[in-house]
């Protein structure tokens, strides 16, 4: 027979890990997403043909961020400064 108690305590135990856990990710993933929306801000020209509506941020989550042109496929970094 299963006992409800026993149970119910799995459950709250469970519970718990779970809130934890999420605090944990959201943690790491607000501070990335503010710093994604930051950098699309500042987004820069590209440096060889000089377009500034086709730029993609490839990779935000390091340091200096990696850009690359969707008109010329240059790839360049670039990290605004005194932000």
């Amino acid at each position: 027979m299963v006992d409800i108690e026993e149970c119910g305590g799995k459950m709250e135990r469970l519970k718990d890990e779970i809130m934890i856990n999420i605090e944990e990710l959201n943690n790491k993933i607000f501070p990335l997403a503010d710093r994604r929306e930051l950098l699309c801000k500042y987004a820069p020209p590209c440096p060889q043909c000089g377009e500034y509506k086709q730029i993609q941020l490839l990779v935000w989550d390091e340091t200096p961020a990696i850009w690359r042109c969707r008109y010329c496929y240059k790839k360049y970094t670039f990290e605004p400064q005194g932000v």
